[in-house]
């Protein structure tokens, strides 16, 4: 009667002890006296600690719920399932989750969660229609609709609390300084159909329908791997990828500047990216990829077998841009009535130019021909046209003449 307590103490000592307590207790028996079947109603309370020799090391773990039923082996006695159901919580370490149903398994050493689960901690948030949680390997699955948000390395210096605050979205009472440090905060966002994560070296490997942001750039694929500690995106199935480039400047560009506010298009504009792999670098702003690579601005496409991009520092209040990119191997650049050829290329976002290198470079132009030289350079949104033959190497141009 009244509120009450049960000590469980596994006969290996590696799976240490657990304390239940709840508004009321039942406990079932067999015909022979054995421990059969417990019931926790009006709110239970469960503390879990770990022995000693435990891997991973021991650690407390508390979980709470409106109801829980726990099934025992009919002969050692040990805990066989523990059901719990009804505003599920635990915690354990950094780690926290919340779901409408918990069912533990010991043979397994899992606990399956179902009912809107989530589980987060400082650096990541996880949301799926099911998350399992194998406590063995310290790892866990997510399995449907999985929505994912990655805190960067560098918002460890807010605190645990703050952090917990930032997740949920208050933002009321804070100091000014630790609004500052949460404005600084950038997230990767990540949607999938399957998901699987290591807590001890901050792995992340999705599939199914993969698509991830943070800020304007966006990444979709089939599968997609999250290295927390280099703040490293990686896939090696094909993959698409936006950007935004800046408006060109400087006096080159003044008459393609004129024609983009006559047509009031906004500034920066978008660029996307697609490949057969890719891996990107937040921290050194840069992505490389490989395998029939394919950027496209506006009307202009450029190939290549490899391309790197490099991202520009991110100016105080806005997102980053790309700066320039490097392709090498078959390179071809693409415009409606021309096109150019060469080994090496670059491509500068702000300028809004591509110099071509390498393989004696050729330029051809439906109306006017074509030229070659050691290198060119030419403007995506007019018709200029920059050619160096170098000492050794003549220009060449060839003109169509209509007869």
């Amino acid at each position: 009667m009244g509120a009450g307590e049960l000590d469980l103490l596994a006969g290996d000592a590696n799976l240490g002890r657990r304390a239940i307590t709840a508004g009321q207790l039942l406990m079932e028996f067999d015909p022979q006296n054995r421990p059969e079947r417990l019931v926790g109603l009006q709110g239970a309370h469960i503390v879990s600690e770990r022995g000693l020799l435990s891997t991973p090391p021991a650690t407390k773990a508390e979980s709470s719920s409106d109801r829980l039923e726990a099934m025992f082996e009919p002969l050692t006695g040990e805990l066989k399932t523990l059901e719990q159901v009804g505003n599920f919580r635990f915690t354990e370490g950094e780690r926290q989750g919340s779901a409408e149903k918990a069912l533990y398994s010991a043979r397994t050493q899992e606990i399956a969660l179902t009912g809107h689960p989530e589980v987060w901690d400082p650096l990541t948030r996880m949301r799926a229609d099911g998350v399992l949680l194998h406590l063995a390997t310290d790892t866990a699955e997510g399995i449907g609709r999985v929505q994912s948000t990655h805190f960067e390395q560098a918002s460890r210096t807010v605190s645990a609390t703050e952090g917990a605050r930032l997740k949920t979205g208050d933002r009321q009472g804070l100091p000014g300084s630790d609004v500052q440090q949460r404005a600084a905060i950038r997230t990767i966002n990540v949607l999938a159909d399957r998901v699987s994560a290591r807590r001890r070296d901050q792995f992340v490997h999705y599939q199914g329908h993969v698509r991830a942001w943070r800020g304007p750039d966006v990444i979709e694929s089939s599968s997609l791997d999250y290295y927390g500690k280099e703040q490293r995106l990686s896939t090696a199935s094909p993959v698409l990828t936006s950007h935004l480039a800046p408006l060109e400047n400087g006096p080159a560009s003044a008459s393609a500047a004129a024609r983009n506010v006559a047509l009031r298009r906004p500034a920066p504009r978008p660029l996307t990216i697609r490949a057969d792999g890719l891996e990107l670098l937040y921290e050194n702003r840069k992505a490389s990829y490989r395998g029939n690579v394919q950027l496209q601005t506006e009307d202009t496409v450029l190939r290549a077998d490899r391309m790197t991009v490099y991202f520009s520092p991110r100016p105080s209040g806005r997102e980053s841009q790309i700066d320039h990119a490097v392709a090498d191997g078959h390179v071809v650049a693409t415009q409606p009535g021309r096109g150019a050829t060469g080994e090496h290329g670059e491509y500068f976002a702000g300028q809004g130019k591509v110099v071509l290198r390498g393989g004696s470079p050729t330029l051809y132009d439906e109306k006017r021909g074509s030229t070659t030289g050691q290198s060119l350079t030419f403007f995506i949104h007019d018709d200029r046209l920059l050619v160096d033959g170098g000492d050794q190497s003549p220009t060449l141009s060839k003109h169509r003449i209509t007869q």
